[in-house]
């Protein structure tokens, strides 16, 4: 099973709902971020966004800071129609590319060196070869110095640990009213039958370290992290 994501109806559906039932820390998740990217740059600083679907990230950032000018980068038709729609009501100029992350251009056809590149809850969506090529990829598109933060959906090892994830998953769920608060059990069976490309944490910091940066995971509330990575001297973009 995998989303629609090229189906305008599952884009809409998913665009209105506030995911909290499935992902209780994502508010909390999304304030670090924009926290990060605020500190990582300076008054009208680049931002590189890479899966930048409906613009609900970008929302949250422009609303801190609008000073910054955002590239994002998405292979949804559906989604970027979504984001377009949002960024205008917004009065917000955002450029938006349509590419898959498997066809990614040089850096420097979509305007790099970036000060700060993000990606957010979309790298499970594709193949790891395809995760390494994007880590690559923002590599190369960073300015000397620039930061990369990277909030994404991880394995976890229900088999030898689903007790303990079971008593975090119902404590972080403790956020919502009880009538809309998903089981673990019944998360845990929705996100197994999924057929993405989840990798564990460290597989992701390994890529990182070997695509040039300097990494360690800030921040992680049960199977979702908020990975930091900093281009390694004498890296940045080509």
């Amino acid at each position: 099973m995998r989303d629609a994501w090229d189906s305008p109806e599952f884009a809409g559906r998913w665009d209105a709902r506030d995911n909290l039932a499935t992902n209780p820390g994502r508010p909390r998740q999304l304030g670090l971020l924009v926290a990060l990217v605020d500190g990582a740059c300076s008054e009208g600083a680049r931002v590189l966004d890479l899966g930048i679907g409906s613009g609900l990230v970008e929302e949250l950032l422009l609303a801190a800071r609008p000073d910054l000018r955002v590239t994002g980068i998405d292979a949804s038709p559906a989604m970027l129609d979504l984001a377009r729609e949002r960024f205008a009501r917004a009065g917000a100029h955002v450029e938006l590319v349509e590419k898959e992350f498997a066809d990614l251009d040089e850096p420097a056809a979509h305007g790099a060196p970036f000060d700060c590149a993000i990606c957010v809850q979309a790298l499970h969506e594709v193949t790891h070869e395809v995760k390494q090529r994007v880590f690559a990829y923002a590599r190369r598109a960073l300015r000397p110095g620039g930061a990369f933060y990277v909030l994404d959906r991880f394995t976890y090892a229900a088999d030898r640990f689903g007790r303990d994830y079971a008593a975090i998953w119902h404590k972080l769920s403790g956020i919502l009213p009880e009538s809309e608060r998903l089981d673990f059990e019944d998360y845990h069976r929705r996100y197994s039958a999924k057929t993405d490309h989840v990798a564990c944490l460290d597989d992701y910091l390994a890529w990182l370290a070997a695509a040039g940066f300097e990494r360690t995971c800030l921040h992680q509330e049960f199977n979702r992290a908020l990975i930091a990575a900093h281009s390694a001297p004498g890296a940045g973009s080509d």
